[in-house]
């Protein structure tokens, strides 16, 4: 499999990473996950734009345009052969020496592409379980729109998840609110409009939920952005996740609770098909 590192195309066992890198010895990095569909980058320019903003708050100094970028994800996709994959953008400084960083470190871009499970590549609507998450908090501050590679709480999260046989676990802010997913934006409905967790919270902005916020605005739909605690989404009739490679799965179960009547509802269906037609419509821009 063919990667993109430090402006080079080249076979995974032929990339090496320094050791001062500082993703490496810190996290101190940014990624974007993408999905590819028919050999296109999906909704490049909302990831981009992250990507950019979280770079600027790490005060790291980009060296490629946007379409440097784009281009370089489209080669990559060509080389490996892949029309559907997930793609990994990552940007890490490295050191020059063990001191604190400076503004000659060298800015390293690094591009994977990686094919799909099949459940993945599907654009189907599948149920999924999630536990919530008590046992760590979420601080709301200055980084919290930056997806970083300091994912450690994140994925401590998602272990659980798996353990109790689900697919997600709901995380918390510090005082209790409701906040996201480990690796997912949530939305539930409560009979009269879609909820979702604040930006205020320390909710990452995530593509697609950027992208189903625009979606309810254009076609009418009541939604809301809010702090609530946990109740508020027991007490739902429907919700569902949001991901960049997933796309939209309708949350039924949380702690082995039903949602609803813990099915794929029919507002999380209409919302599926607006998706669906976006990014039908992103394809053939």
């Amino acid at each position: 499999m063919y990667l993109y590192s430090d402006g080079k195309f080249l076979k995974e066992e032929q990339v090496c990473l320094s050791p001062l890198d500082r993703s490496y010895l810190y996290g101190e990095g940014i990624f974007e996950t993408l999905k590819a569909q028919e050999g296109r980058v999906l909704f490049f320019k909302e990831h981009w734009e992250r990507l950019f903003k979280g770079s600027q708050s790490l005060g790291f100094k980009i060296n490629f345009s946007e379409q440097d970028l784009h281009d370089i994800l489209i080669d990559l996709l060509k080389k490996n052969n892949f029309l559907v994959a997930r793609l990994r953008v990552t940007l890490s400084r490295q050191n020059q020496s063990w001191e604190d960083p400076s503004p000659k470190d060298h800015l390293n871009l690094l591009a994977v592409a990686s094919p799909l499970t099949e459940k993945e590549a599907k654009e189907e609507l599948f149920p999924v379980e999630a536990i919530l998450l008590r046992e760590i908090r979420f601080l709301s501050d200055a980084l919290s729109h930056v997806k970083s590679t300091s994912r450690l709480r994140y994925l401590w999260a998602y272990a659980q998840a798996k353990a109790a046989h689900c697919n997600e676990a709901l995380l918390l802010d510090t005082e209790g609110y409701l906040l996201e997913g480990s690796r997912s934006n949530l939305f539930y409905w409560n009979g009269k409009a879609w909820q979702t967790p604040s930006l205020g919270t320390g909710a990452l902005p995530g593509v697609t939920r950027q992208v189903i916020i625009e979606i309810f605005k254009e076609a009418k739909i009541p939604f809301e952005e809010v702090r609530a605690f946990p109740e508020a989404l027991k007490n739902a009739k429907e919700a569902f996740l949001t991901g960049s490679v997933r796309g939209i799965s309708a949350l039924t179960k949380v702690d082995g609770q039903a949602i609803g009547e813990a099915q794929v509802g029919e507002e999380t269906q209409k919302v599926f098909k607006l998706w669906q037609t976006r990014v039908g419509q992103e394809l053939a821009d």
